[in-house]
């Protein structure tokens, strides 16, 4: 089945070079990068699967053979992109994920990943010799490794998997929609491909040009993953006749906000500072707002639980550190420290942020910023939501729980139309 896959790589790779179009995947990006991930097959092909893998793991050379005997059997039909997703638990995983880039970038990934499948790369030290054996320029190999010119490109191979719910490996995409991974016959492939193709020629028939095809597949599986994420997992795949959802005003005058207020997308959150999923969703927010710089807005409403002994007071602490212009500050100092929010602590805060504390004091005793979580308090009675944490409102849209970046972005993206997924479809 190598020799297959060989011929198949020989047969295809001009045909590759000959189409390289700047992937959907780049309108989501912060930024694009000039190097697409590596591709077997026409640009516009009406089956495209996207594949994730981490190249430490021997499952993927068993996928990748099934693959390739596929396009074997649909030549010009099918396009397969291959997608690094490294297991960072293990201490190899990133560094290779860099090092197959790196071999895409001097033109040799196909034969770099064949190596790296034949022999297993037991630590960072064996892929240079892995790298000779592939033909790959070792001191440019062993230069891009140190300066890790490719984590950007790891980083957003793991950003647009988790787009599609892809949390572990091996993992395929078929035309924008994650399904089971099928068995371990070529057969079970084929079931998969020829649902697909149908799809894909129901829509070319429909009036869709070739060159749009993979963009609107990809555009209304995500959207439709957009709205199974707002309904809590209830809708089937391929579902797009979906309601709009139902948006809530939510009052947050007053309230703190963090990043541009114009911004495209607005997330305002309720949540207690002794709260775990809480604590979570706060490290996951602003990985979200690192993803969209200048596009999201979040908004922080106290929404302390009963059963918190400290989260009251951790939360009029809150109030206080934002009459003297340090509300978020505090606000990273009570979620890196959640264990213990009693006065003399939430004092130590404040001293330690360069506060007035003779003031923050005063305030906190004296119940001057009460007012401000009383209100978010009623505000999250009137919602219905009071009792619970976290609770988001992504403009207005109803999530709750510790939501993972995967659904968020999902979100934000679908917020943003017109704009990042309107492209996919021009």
């Amino acid at each position: 089945m190598r020799v297959l896959r060989v011929a198949f790589v020989l047969s295809l790779a001009l045909a590759a070079a000959a189409f390289a179009p700047a992937h959907a995947r780049q309108v989501m990006q912060k930024k694009p990068h000039a190097l697409q991930p590596p591709a077997l097959g026409p640009a516009f092909a009406q089956v495209t699967i996207e594949r994730f893998c981490d190249y430490a793991q021997p499952p993927c050379a068993g996928v990748d053979d099934l693959l390739a005997e596929l396009a074997a059997r649909h030549p010009g039909e099918l396009r397969i992109v291959f997608r690094t997703f490294s297991l960072r638990h293990i201490a190899v995983s990133e560094a290779l994920a860099q090092a197959v880039w790196e071999a895409h970038a001097q033109g040799r990934f196909f034969a770099f990943r064949d190596v790296v499948y034949a022999a297993r790369a037991a630590d960072r030290y064996a892929l240079d010799t892995l790298a000779a054996r592939a033909g790959l320029d070792v001191d440019g190999f062993a230069r891009a490794l140190a300066d890790g010119r490719h984590a950007a490109h790891v980083d957003d191979d793991e950003a647009w998997a988790g787009r599609f719910g892809v949390d572990g490996i091996p993992a395929l995409v078929w035309n924008g929609k994650r399904m089971p991974l099928p068995g371990t016959r070529i057969d079970d492939y084929e079931q998969l491909f020829l649902a697909a193709h149908a799809e894909a020629e129901a829509r070319l028939r429909a009036g869709v040009s070739p060159p749009r095809l993979y963009a609107t597949l990809l555009r209304d599986a995500l959207r439709s993953r957009a709205a199974e994420i707002v309904r809590g997992g209830a809708s089937l795949p391929g579902d797009t006749a979906d309601p709009p959802p139902h948006r809530v005003n939510v009052p947050v005058e007053g309230a703190p906000v963090r990043g541009d207020a114009a911004a495209a997308v607005r997330i305002v959150v309720f949540g207690d500072y002794q709260c775990p999923h809480c604590r979570v969703l706060a490290h996951t927010l602003i990985r979200l707002e690192e993803a969209y710089p200048g596009r999201v807005a979040i908004v922080w409403k106290h929404a302390p639980l009963e059963a918190h002994p400290d989260g009251l007071l951790a939360a009029r602490a809150a109030v206080c550190a934002q009459r003297q212009g340090q509300f978020w500050e505090l606000h990273a100092r009570l979620f890196a420290q959640s264990y213990r929010m009693d006065r003399e602590q939430l004092l130590e805060h404040a001293a330690q942020l360069g506060l007035d504390v003779d003031r923050f004091a005063e305030e906190l005793d004296d119940g001057v910023c009460n007012a401000r979580v009383e209100q978010d308090i009623a505000d999250a009675r009137a919602l219905g939501i009071y009792g619970r944490t976290p609770v988001l409102f992504v403009n207005g849209i109803q999530l709750t729980g510790e939501q993972p970046l995967s659904s968020l972005r999902v979100l934000v993206d679908d917020e943003l139309l017109p704009g990042a997924l309107a492209v996919l479809s021009q």
